[in-house]
């Protein structure tokens, strides 16, 4: 009778176990190499899948193509990086607005850590948003709610307009349409941003108008700011931002030119000023501050 064999690896010979080494690096070599092509081509075959995990974490849905535009490319090394012809995000089931957000020839890149704050109810962070044309609606209730609040609901909205953070904005044209239950605000803004040049690095700003009705009353606004970061951010670390400003409000104007950041409640303004009214409490109003109703 014949006693069976067993042969074990340690007994393979030293050759055919130095053969094998070869072999795994070349197939981890090529599946790096499919990454990364997959990743420079835009996982085009995975926008579909990226539409769907962006819907869910923000609670809203989100598409970055459509039938007309063309596809979309997504990158995910780093954060999530879409390019697409049209990119939309969804408003709030309550609201009448056909949508919250809409880019044309856009490029957004969200962080991971960005998507999960937003997941818990915190302003959403957009690291890098360019768009050849941008309408934003927003939309804040008597309650606090808010179209730009997205995942879980909170239970104790704040009174803080806490827009979405944008890192580096640069638009060929925006345009913002901002009710406000709270403050009474109903406000139509135009918006455009300009990258500059190193021969002039002085260009690189926004310009934008504005006009509509806040606390119950007629205004119009003509802003120009060497950058749009900081009148968007807020947060005590934002560093204010050289800003010209005209504010015409029922008989109140405002003749404006310094520093502001968190343009939206004006937590910080610093410059010089020339106003005119029937009186001082008329045009403190247009700064959220306390002045005596005096000529």
């Amino acid at each position: 009778m014949v006693e069976p064999v067993h042969v074990s690896h340690a007994d393979a010979p030293p050759a055919r176990r130095r053969r094998g080494w070869p072999v795994a690096g070349i197939v981890l070599a090529g599946l790096v190499l499919v990454v990364a092509a997959c990743e420079v081509a835009g996982w085009p075959f995975l926008v579909g899948p990226a539409e769907r995990m962006l819907s869910r974490v923000l609670d809203r849905e989100v598409l970055l193509s459509s039938e007309d535009a063309g596809g979309a490319h997504v990158r995910f090394l780093g954060g999530v990086k879409a390019t697409a012809p049209v990119l939309q995000i969804a408003a709030p089931q309550w609201s009448e607005q056909p949508f919250f957000l809409r880019a044309e020839n856009a490029r957004m890149h969200l962080s991971y850590g960005a998507l999960l704050r937003a997941r818990r109810g915190e302003p959403l962070d957009i690291a890098l948003l360019h768009a050849e044309r941008l309408t934003v609606n927003a939309e804040r209730r008597a309650d606090g709610t808010a179209s730009w609040q997205f995942g879980e609901p909170d239970p104790e909205p704040s009174d803080e307009r806490s827009l979405p953070r944008v890192g580096e904005l640069v638009l060929g044209h925006g345009e913002l349409h901002y009710v406000d239950e709270i403050v009474h605000a109903d406000l139509r803004a135009t918006v455009q941003t300009d990258e500059g040049s190193a021969a002039q690095p002085d260009a690189a700003g926004l310009r934008a108008t504005v006009e509509g009705r806040y606390d119950k009353r007629p205004l119009r606004a003509t802003l120009q700011a060497a950058g749009a970061l900081p009148l968007l951010s807020s947060g005590e670390n934002v560093q204010p931002t050289p800003v010209r400003l005209k504010l015409e409000a029922g008989e109140a104007v405002l003749d404006f030119d310094g520093r502001a950041a968190d343009v939206l409640r004006l937590h910080t303004l610093a410059g010089e000023g020339e106003g005119e009214g029937a009186s001082l409490g008329g045009g403190g109003r247009l700064l959220g501050v306390g002045l005596a109703a005096t000529r």
